[in-house]
């Protein structure tokens, strides 16, 4: 069967009546479709309902109608566009991860151009060279090793701010 009925075991649900799935499913399903950035069988398949389950008991739904609303309006927003952009970016860089890897794979492509695209990959995957981050408050320090023994001076950074007498000019 296509309904939610048979696998909730709500045979007497009707038409227009929620199927009793969770507010929060609803929710990003509300939210998925507002942003377009699949299409909506995909959307459904990720959620495992089909096109006529969507129908009948979905999107009469009250509740869906309110936050599906509340999800196109907030997506196009102004204040959004910064949104929008990364999660439109993270998407294509996504559907494009399969070309990368082949291109990288491919002995044809030129050494600059694979190591760049492992570069991109090692990025995104979170591994290879991680940033330094550089305070703008370090310390310096000093350390001696003599022998057995170890002297270890920590200073903090100043700025001698006291007046100092200017020279004179010699008398002529």
């Amino acid at each position: 069967m296509d309904d939610l009925s048979s696998e909730t075991g709500l045979s007497e649900v009707s038409v227009n009546r929620d199927p009793k799935l969770a507010e929060d499913t609803l929710v990003k399903l509300a939210n998925e479709l507002a942003k377009a950035q699949r299409s909506p069988e995909d959307v459904f398949r990720s959620f495992d309902i089909s096109l006529q389950q969507f129908t009948r008991h979905i999107e009469p739904n009250t509740f869906f109608k309110i936050a599906y609303d509340a999800a196109v309006r907030d997506w196009h927003s102004a204040t959004s566009a910064a949104k929008r952009i990364k999660i439109k970016s993270a998407t294509s860089l996504e559907d494009s991860l399969p070309m990368l890897h082949n291109r990288l794979n491919d002995n044809k492509e030129t050494l600059p151009a694979v190591v760049e695209t492992a570069k991109l990959l090692a990025k995104l995957a979170g591994v290879g060279e991680e940033k330094q981050q550089i305070n703008s408050g370090e310390r310096f320090s000093i350390t001696i090793n003599i022998g057995s023994k170890k002297i270890e001076q920590i200073a903090e950074p100043m700025i001698d701010i006291t007046p100092q007498p200017v020279l004179e000019k010699p008398h002529e």
